[in-house]
């Protein structure tokens, strides 16, 4: 408990500005602890002197004045804590005019005093750190010190208030406060190492995790990129015997129809649209794995968009149908030509529209293309059955869907709005779910594919991207 009080007391003094670097906090901490104590234990001197000097007046009491003068540091760094350099600054030099003060007085440069001088570039490094000021500072005070004291020995006289064979008690007492403050500022010192040393160690054991999570970070993509050449070659193969499968059920269905085998010919179309279907999967796995593997070619081309979405409004009518919906086509004014890869960006309108129309029943679904500045705004909106928030984070991810008994009820992969985002994002646009949708709500899509004008340069430059 008294350790807590009194870490708080040093901690109450240290200013604000300094407290956040760790490096500067130790060093403010030293200048008040050293200031708190260091008159205590200096006390024991001025007592002696001034029992045993005759005449003490006023040598003793200068010498106690600048040995106590070290407790109104304490409260000027808390009143002035922008000046805390100029303090400690004037701090040392008045430890060093308290030592120098004591040896002319007692002894010269025979005095026991003397030996406290060893303190003050260990007091000053402390306080300061180890700058080009600091060194500049301590080797001035101490050449200036010195080179006083030798002047007085050569040109002049020491007084003699105490005989020098009478001073044995003084200097015991003087290296014993000597020794005593440099065993606490040394046993600080230690403990501010040892924090040092188990930050390093700390630090050391980082960078290892570091390391380790780096090198599984590299397998990961490793990992990724030999998945998506997996699942790109796999595709691949898989759609040559879907391709046979589709064309003979084609020709099985067209000749049913012709021989009138209409027992046959419902089977016949179960198989095609379940094969259609498998295509689909394949090649959204294809092209999901293209686009991560960075395999992905983009043909761009001058599109004009009031044509393309004729052209999506054709495939997409009969699609809403499916489920009763009424699809509604909003155009804006001057859609006008833009700068795409127009097989994928009807990719990415149809997937969306083959989401709104799985997930809605006897509803509507409208299709929205305007203008906005350089970029054209294309949304699908639907009055399905929504999404929450929660769902919403994982709403792009591969093969993810809102919840598994979605996935069972509705079937699907979960690749549409993930192949929707990445063809948006490769031909330099973005695509967004606007986060105004809830459960038994309608969820728009909307994704601005680039500006119209013109490009020159080769695809997904960084002016045009």
């Amino acid at each position: 408990m008294i350790t807590t009080v009194f870490q708080g007391l040093v901690n109450w003094f240290i200013p604000q500005h300094m407290a956040d670097d760790l490096h500067t906090r130790k060093r403010v901490q030293m200048f008040i602890i050293s200031h708190i104590f260091g008159p205590i234990i200096a006390t024991p001197i001025p007592l002696f002197l001034w029992s045993a000097d005759p005449q003490p007046w006023p040598h003793v009491l200068v010498l106690a004045l600048s040995i106590y003068g070290f407790w109104p540091f304490l409260a000027l760094v808390k009143l002035f804590p922008r000046a805390y350099t100029p303090l400690a600054m004037a701090s040392v030099l008045n430890l060093s005019f308290a030592i120098l003060w004591g040896t002319y007085n007692y002894g010269g440069t025979s005095s026991p005093f003397l030996v406290w001088f060893v303190l003050t570039p260990l007091l000053a490094f402390m306080y300061l750190g180890s700058t080009w000021t600091a060194r500049i500072f301590v080797l001035a005070q101490i050449t200036l010190g010195l080179a006083s004291l030798y002047g007085f020995y050569l040109f002049g006289d020491f007084p003699e208030h105490i005989p020098v064979n009478d001073m044995v008690v003084a200097g015991l007492l003087s290296a014993l406060g000597a020794n005593i403050y440099v065993f606490m500022m040394a046993a600080y010192y230690s403990s501010v190492v040892d924090s040092q040393s188990e930050l390093i160690k700390e630090i050391d054991r980082h960078q290892y995790t570091l390391k380790a999570l780096t090198s599984a970070k590299d397998d990961a993509e490793r990992a990724n990129g030999a998945k998506s050449d997996f699942l790109a070659k796999m595709s691949h193969e898989l759609r040559t015997p879907l391709n046979a499968v589709l064309g003979y059920s084609e020709i099985l269905l067209e000749d049913a129809e012709l021989d009138g085998r209409g027992e046959q010919i419902a089977d016949l179309q179960k198989i095609s649209a379940a094969g259609k279907h498998l295509l689909a999967m394949v090649n959204d796995i294809l092209d999901i794995s293209k686009i991560e593997a960075g395999k992905m070619a983009l043909h761009i081309e001058t599109v004009d968009l009031g044509k393309l979405i004729d052209e999506v409004e054709a495939t997409g009518r009969p699609l809403a149908a499916k489920n009763t919906n009424s699809f509604v086509v909003e155009r804006g004014k001057d859609l006008g030509m833009m700068r795409a890869d127009a097989t994928k960006l009807r990719q990415a309108i149809f997937n969306l529209l083959s989401n709104a129309a799985k997930f809605t029943q006897n509803g509507t679904i409208t299709l929205s293309a305007k203008r906005t500045g350089d970029w054209v705004d294309i949304a699908v909106i639907d009055t399905g059955i929504g999404i929450s928030r929660e769902q919403q984070q994982a709403l792009f991810s591969n093969f993810s869907q809102a919840s598994s008994k979605i996935a069972a009820v509705y079937g699907g992969t979960g690749l549409g709005l993930s192949l929707s985002q990445n063809l948006c994002r490769l031909m330099g646009g973005r695509s967004r779910s606007k986060v105004n949708s809830v459960r038994a709500a309608a969820s728009p899509f909307t994704f601005p594919p680039r500006s119209t004008r013109p490009c020159p340069c080769p695809p997904r430059c960084r002016s045009c991207r």
